[in-house]
């Protein structure tokens, strides 16, 4: 899943967690021309990163298959962890987690 119109050599990114912080990063990262794919536990609070491009994802792991960097914007270690094992496998072996 592409985030479509991703400048040559530009990595995909994936943002995991859509609060304050998590939103303003996403829009900048799809401000920036960047391939952008999200996804937030509560689905509604990513759907609007829609309309700047972002493909809004149902699953951690979707979000992340692909995507060159994954950054974690979630509440606390215990949460990053358990969203981090649901993602398993999925994460590119060359990925940058953030």
């Amino acid at each position: 899943m592409s985030g479509g119109g991703t400048p040559q050599g530009c990595p995909e990114v994936a943002v995991l967690g859509i609060g304050t912080m998590g939103d303003a990063m996403a829009r900048n990262i799809a401000a920036a021309g960047l391939g952008l794919r999200v996804w937030n536990r509560r689905r509604a609070a990513a759907e609007p990163l829609a309309e700047v491009g972002a493909v809004v994802c149902d699953t951690a792991a979707e979000a992340c298959r692909g995507a060159k960097v994954v950054l974690t914007v979630l509440a606390n270690e215990r949460v990053v962890s358990e969203v981090m094992a649901e993602v398993g496998d999925g994460l590119d072996r060359d990925a940058v987690w953030l």
